[in-house]
């Protein structure tokens, strides 16, 4: 699990095809772009196979935060979903039962499977508190927002918009954070997408890149 071009550790699937919520984010996806690379794409469907059996998935993650490098880490970074999204419950079931079983790891991620987080909270499940969601805009679900925001679990807007870092700032007449573009870099505290405390409600703006 990881990308060598993020300083933490990562997961990613298949874009589109594990993507329900996918909307007008079709015509911009970046993960797309990716596929340029042959390892890219090879590691979005490699994963997006694997998930046929969760347990691989576990026994993977559990194996990488107990090596050296990280057994000592108290709290361990994890962008659920760099690529990709959550394709249906029982994936979203399984990811949040794992962190619940690895409270060291600190999750965070974006979706538009907003459809499929409604159905959980439906049900009454337990989100874990070391998990984060950001609510990524452009999907078919966009309108579920309201309903997701409310649970706590949930930090914010994490908006794409067309014009530059410069430019985006006008287009808003409140405070937001601009996001630098390189994940990992944005604070000296962490990752702000995966701060639920101090960016809690607070709008994220990227440029569509």
């Amino acid at each position: 699990m990881g990308n060598s071009k993020l300083p933490f550790l990562s997961f990613s699937n298949l874009p589109v095809i594990n993507c329900p919520g996918a909307g007008e984010c079709l015509n911009y996806c970046y993960s797309l772009k990716a596929w340029r690379y042959p390892s890219a794409f090879f590691r979005q469907l490699q994963n997006t196979i694997l998930m046929k059996d969760f347990n691989i998935i576990e026994q993977e993650l559990i194996k990488v935060i107990n090596t050296n490098k990280f057994k000592d880490v108290k709290t361990i970074d994890f962008r659920l979903y760099v690529d990709g999204d959550f394709k249906n419950t029982n994936d979203l079931k399984n990811w949040m039962n794992l962190l619940k079983d690895n409270s060291r790891v600190n999750a965070y991620g974006y979706s538009k499977s907003l459809n499929i987080f409604k159905q959980l909270i439906d049900q009454e499940f337990k989100f874990p508190a070391n998990y984060v969601l950001n609510l990524s805009n452009g999907g078919k679900f966009d309108y579920l927002k309201p309903i997701i925001q409310r649970q706590s679990f949930t930090r914010g807007n994490f908006t794409a918009v067309n014009g530059t870092k410069e430019t985006i700032r006008k287009q808003f007449k409140k405070k937001v954070f601009i996001c630098p573009g390189l994940c990992g870099s944005c604070t000296s505290i962490g990752h702000a997408c995966g701060n639920n405390k101090i960016f809690k409600n607070l709008e994220i703006v990227i440029p569509v890149h």
